[in-house]
Order: C-alpha cells, then structure tokens, then sequence
C-alpha cells in the first residue's frame, strides 16, 4: 500500500532514537566506569605529591585490561610508599621538597641537638623477650617522637634505646632552644605519665636522661649513594651526646634527667625552672661545660 514506506520509515526512526538512546545511556555508563578510577587515582597521585599517604585507598580492580593494569600498577606504588613512609620521617621529607634541592647540600648551621637515653635499659632488656623489648622501645620512641613532632624539629635517627633529633634545620628556627626546650618537658612529663600507666598493670617505671646543646654543626645529606641521610655531624653533635650522658653523675636514680648546656639556657626564653648543675670536662673537649638542669 501507499502507507508501507512511510510506516517502514516511521518504524526506522523509532529503531534509529532507541539504538541512539540506548547508545547515549551505555556511553555514559561506560564514560562513569572509565572515568571513576582515573579520577581516583589523580586524587590519589595529589595525596601521594603531600605525602598523605594514610589517607589514600587502593583503587578498585576494572574488568577493562587497561584500567585493571594502571590500578594493579597503582597500588603496588602505594605499597611501596607505606613501607618507604615507615623507614624516612615523612615530616623531613615535606620540608625538604618545600625547600627545594639547592637546600639539601651540606652546610654548617647553628643547630640545637637533642639526645635521649633509657637508664638501664640493656640489663633490663635481658629479662624480656624480643617482641617485649620491641613493643616497649616502639613504644617509648612514639611519645618521644610526638613530642619533638610537635615543636618542629627533625628526628634524626633512632640508636638502641636513645633518640638524637635537632632543631634548626632545615627551616631556620630563631626559637630552636625555646622548640627543644619544650620539646624534652613534654617529654619528661609524657613518660611520668605513662609510668603511672605502667605501675598500675603492675609493670616497672622507665627512667631516662635527655642533653640538650647548641651550636655549629654540619648539616645536610651524608652518606653513600645509594644510601644518603639527612643528618648532622660535629664537635655541638658529640658534646650534646656527653651532657646527656653526665645524667649518671648529677641525677643518678631520677625518674627523668633534663640537661641543658650553657649555649641552650642563654638561647632560651621560656620561663621554665632550671638550676647551675656544675661545669664538667668531657671527651672531646678541652674546655669545660657549663651544664644547667631544667626543672619541666
């Protein structure tokens, strides 16, 4: 009839507007699926470039063989960097990349040094097991990390049972004594207050001496290639390592030992209680130090 083409036509526009819809609605289905990881994973790419890594999740496996390889490929990066975050001091790491490489290079600054020891803590150690000498030292380096975290300062390396940091690189810190000053009354008062802890579960108390210093030291990356630290070296290094160590003669059975050199009380301009403790000769050292206890 007459009426056959235009009703095979109107049938092929029908057929042509659903295939088309049906089209639009399966490209944007797809456009979402495509398009959901590779935006996770730029949100993930700009965590990782802040080195927030504890808030980035691993992305989602795709049945599309590109998309499934780029997350397969993604989340072993993000392995990697948990374990690489575990071992480097992620706050270091932030404050060198703002810097810029041209501040990495070694050079000598007047640095505030800390060091840290745990009395007894060899003969102690003898008495327990491996992972009750870990849990405990991984423990005690959490409080004394936080504390030196909160005043800005870099946490240097973890030796045995003692912790060294600094302050005064790689920012420069005017306030450096009065940040390490803070930082060791947090401290002294952080382990008194996980010794209340400690007595109550019938555990022994831990006692400990910290020694401040100040003065010039090297500062920057030293090491082999392959293994570079950020760390410092120098007479300011060893001499702060000695006051520390003088916590055995001038306050042998307290629970906590701050001592702070002359160079530190002078810098310093908290007002925290702190009393002469005597000048002594130490290793290294022809002159004698002026040391000063701090009372947090």
């Amino acid at each position: 009839t007459a009426e056959a083409p235009f009703q095979w036509l109107r049938d092929s526009v029908i057929a042509g507007v659903v295939i088309l819809l049906v089209g639009i609605v399966l490209a944007v289905y797809f456009g979402r699926q495509i398009a959901r990881p590779i935006r996770a994973a730029s949100a993930g790419a700009a965590s990782i470039a802040k080195l927030d890594i504890s808030i980035v999740e691993e992305l989602p496996r795709s049945p599309f063989a590109e998309l499934d390889s780029q997350a397969q490929s993604f989340n072993a990066m993000l392995g990697a960097l948990r374990w690489f975050e575990t071992y480097v001091p992620r706050s270091l790491v932030r404050r060198l990349i703002g810097h810029g490489d041209r501040q990495i290079a070694s050079e000598e600054r007047d640095l505030t040094i800390l060091f840290t020891d745990l009395v007894s803590f060899t003969s102690a150690s003898e008495k327990m097991t491996a992972g009750e000498t870990a849990e405990l030292l991984n423990h005690h380096f959490a409080l004394l990390a936080e504390c030196v975290e909160a005043e800005e300062g870099t946490i240097d390396k973890f030796i045995g049972d003692a912790l060294m940091g600094f302050w005064g690189a790689p920012d420069e810190q005017p306030d450096q004594a009065d940040r390490a000053v803070g930082a060791v009354c947090a401290m002294a008062r952080s382990v008194r207050e996980d010794n209340s802890r400690r007595r109550d579960q019938g555990l022994p108390p831990v006692r400990m001496r910290m020694g401040l210093h100040r003065g010039p030291a090297v500062v920057g990356n030293i090491g082999a290639p392959a293994r570079m630290n950020y760390t410092v070296v120098g007479d300011t290094v060893n001499t702060a390592n000695r006051v520390e160590g003088l916590g055995k003669e001038i306050a042998p059975d307290a629970e906590t030992v701050i001592l702070a050199s002359e160079e530190v009380i002078a810098a310093m301009t908290l007002d925290v209680r702190h009393e002469p403790a005597g000048s002594f000769t130490v290793k290294g050292r022809t002159a004698p130090v002026q040391v000063y206890r701090i009372d947090p």
